[in-house]
């Protein structure tokens, strides 16, 4: 049997299936994405830094046995499949993952933060000056989880506006969820204290 060992930032998988909670993923049309669930065979020896040592803080905490999922676009895996002795792996960035399937729901990987949109908002509304890169469609949402690296505001329950959709809509107990990069929200929102005229 062959001894796989995986360099720098990437995590090699085995696929266990689709990823179906509570019915079925809402699949954006632009994305035409599905969610597969993978088990973490071996994760990477790191990212090289300035001083020349490694580390894996990228990862996550993500081990061995873990069980993540993946959102593939156009039906092809963001990554790099391969067999060794007859085993399928996929082999890919961690920057690429999205969720840990944990057992009392999903954990949000990543500086990215996972939220129940509550409408679309048109530039200007509650007296924030949106950036022209993002007039487009911003979005409103409700943080419901964050994932690692997110600024200390974006708490679960704060109200924020969002550039884009999201990278992926997921459903979880009968509601969509967006998944966005911590990056992309411009602004949290905040009852005004003023008494109106």
């Amino acid at each position: 049997m062959k001894v796989l060992r995986v360099l720098g930032n990437r995590i090699l998988l085995r696929h266990l299936g689709s990823f179906e909670p509570e019915g079925a993923i809402a699949i954006p049309p632009a994305y035409r994405q599905k969610t597969n669930e993978f088990r973490v065979v071996a994760v990477g020896t790191g990212r090289v830094q300035k001083d020349g040592t490694r580390t894996t803080e990228d990862f996550c905490g993500l081990q061995p046995g873990d069980t993540i999922l993946i959102m593939q676009y156009g039906g092809l895996p963001c990554g790099y499949q391969f067999k060794v002795d007859g085993e399928e792996y996929l082999l890919v960035g961690v920057e690429t993952l999205r969720f840990k399937v944990m057992p009392d729901g999903l954990q949000v990987l990543g500086p990215r933060v996972m939220f129940e949109a509550t409408e679309e908002k048109l530039p200007g509304q509650h007296h924030i000056i949106i950036p022209d890169v993002a007039r487009k469609r911003p979005t409103t949402g409700v943080v419901r989880k964050v994932g690692q690296k997110v600024a200390p505001d974006l708490n679960p329950g704060t109200e924020i506006i969002v550039t884009t959709k999201g990278l992926g809509i997921i459903t979880l107990n009968g509601k969509p969820f967006r998944v966005a990069e911590a990056a992309e929200v411009l602004a949290t929102v905040k009852p005004s204290n003023r008494k109106k005229a």
